[in-house]
């Protein structure tokens, strides 16, 4: 997760998109492309394109019937759903923004370690790996 922004419900998306693409700018210089829903107004696109990310809106088929996941957006939702997992993010018990982000920051950490650890074979298993990616980046023994 490259840049996490928590508002409050009343936040319109366009007005929050905006915010995580000058964010997404300012601490990751290097991004070139993002991957917006659909649900994004203009705004986003021309503030990306200000920034020199662009930022390609995902929609739905137009001649789609039922249930299909879109291309991108399939990884959006699974991120939520690994949050669901976890019972103070499942409903809004946090008075503060920061509080949220922070929640979500820790749910994510079995996530990312699961990912780095997949590239090395022996770190399969989740609580091993975490012991033993700790004690490389502390240089604990």
């Amino acid at each position: 997760m490259l840049v996490l922004l928590v508002t409050a419900a009343s936040v319109q998306d366009t007005t929050g998109g905006r915010d995580v693409v000058d964010q997404l700018a300012a601490r990751h210089p290097g991004v070139v492309k993002a991957w917006a829903d659909s649900g994004y107004k203009r705004s986003v696109i021309e503030r990306g394109a200000a920034h020199g990310i662009d930022i390609e809106v995902v929609s739905k088929d137009p001649g789609q019937k039922g249930f299909a996941p879109l291309p991108k957006r399939w990884a959006i939702e699974r991120t939520f759903g690994w949050w669901m997992l976890h019972r103070r993010l499942a409903r809004d018990y946090e008075t503060l923004p920061e509080r949220s982000a922070t929640m979500i920051h820790w749910a994510m950490i079995p996530v990312d370690c699961t990912i780095l650890c997949r590239s090395v074979p022996e770190f399969i298993v989740f609580g091993g790996c975490l012991t033993r990616v700790l004690k490389k980046v502390f240089a604990v023994s």
